[in-house]
């Protein structure tokens, strides 16, 4: 009985409160990195000069968006990494969890500060993560192959960070009208 109304901890000392909401956020990551890795490795276009997954470049817009910074980094790391390990590009594996991460946080970071765009539109937070990814890929081409292979690769970054983009947008905008219609639902309830 004297442990009665006070906060249980575990056995390191924390909160199980706390520890319950890590948790939590850990699993929401996963699932979202799982969902973006599986996706990036059924939906990825084969050019001359590689391989380009839009679907990477959109699921870190989208984590970076609703989750914020911190979410971005670690869903653009993991699934970076593990699309290039899954499809055999091992000499871009840990590029690609750099130059994602980064993307995500710097979404992220952006979208938190709001400081391109007073208006609703996240167009210009997202520009601003491909054109570090791009950038990113563009030297990571020319350490590994030099310039010719690397510049030619930029338009491939480009279109497929546009398509994230435009991707991101419509899942976005399909989000946003669930999430309405639950907050609807609850209220008539």
């Amino acid at each position: 009985m004297a442990m009665y109304g006070r906060v249980r901890k575990d056995f390191l000392g924390v909160k199980s409160v706390k520890s319950s909401i890590k948790i939590r956020q850990l699993v929401y990551l996963a699932i979202l990195s799982s969902f973006v890795i599986v996706l990036g490795i059924i939906i990825k276009i084969q050019t001359p000069v590689g391989i380009f997954t839009p679907m990477c470049d959109a699921g870190v817009f989208v984590t970076a968006l609703f989750f914020g910074p911190s979410s971005g980094l670690v869903v653009g790391a993991f699934s970076g990494f593990l699309i290039d390990f899954l499809s055999g590009a091992y000499e871009w594996m840990f590029f690609s969890l750099i130059i994602h991460a980064l993307q995500g946080f710097i979404v992220g970071w952006s979208l938190k500060k709001n400081f391109l765009s007073k208006r609703n539109s996240h167009v210009y937070h997202f520009i601003l993560g491909s054109l570090m990814m791009v950038a990113g890929y563009a030297l990571s081409g020319n350490f590994l192959y030099g310039w010719t292979l690397s510049i030619a690769q930029v338009p491939n970054n480009i279109i497929q960070t546009g398509l994230g983009i435009v991707i991101a947008i419509i899942v976005e905008n399909i989000i946003r009208k669930i999430f309405q219609k639950i907050r609807i639902n609850k209220e008539l309830k």
